[in-house]
């Protein structure tokens, strides 16, 4: 299959990346269809993306966390996104995490992009989430959340 094939196979049209992604809504569809990520910013418009459209497996396939397997992120993330019922003692502890936040995300925004780090804003309904976090690079996806950040936090 060839690459302008492969472009027309993405799942989401050019006006749904557009809308969230603008004048690089190219390298999010580049991404979804399975070519490798250009830049950390990239990446994360993509996870930023799969976010929107509720996809666990790729946001736990383009993180690295070797304390857990991918299957058992993308497991934490079907909870944190809702498409999984929690158990009951992992919902107690978690009463007040921020993060279920991401259920319901409405932009994106990079506020500084400098080599392997970036910075970048989430809004969501009712509280947005700044963060500062490391990307590495990645042979399959090109970069990947590297499992460090500087800081996040909820407002």
């Amino acid at each position: 299959m060839d690459l302008e094939e492969r472009r027309a196979k993405c799942p989401l049209t050019r006006e749904q990346l557009e809308s969230d992604h603008g004048e690089k809504w190219e390298d999010v569809r580049d991404i979804l269809v399975g070519l490798r990520a250009t830049s950390p910013e990239a990446i994360m418009r993509a996870r930023f993306t799969a976010l929107r459209f509720q996809d666990p497996q790729f946001l736990a396939s383009t993180e690295k966390d070797e304390s857990q397997s991918i299957r058992e992120r993308s497991k934490q993330w079907s909870y944190t996104l809702g498409l999984e019922e929690m158990p009951a003692v992992d919902k107690f502890l978690n009463l007040n995490n921020d993060a279920f936040n991401l259920q319901k995300p409405i932009s994106f925004d990079v506020l500084a992009a400098e080599g392997e780090w970036l910075e970048f804003r989430i809004t969501c309904e009712g509280k947005t989430l700044s963060e500062k976090s490391r990307f590495i690079q990645d042979r399959k996806y090109g970069w990947v959340y590297g499992g460090e950040t500087e800081y996040s936090r909820w407002t």
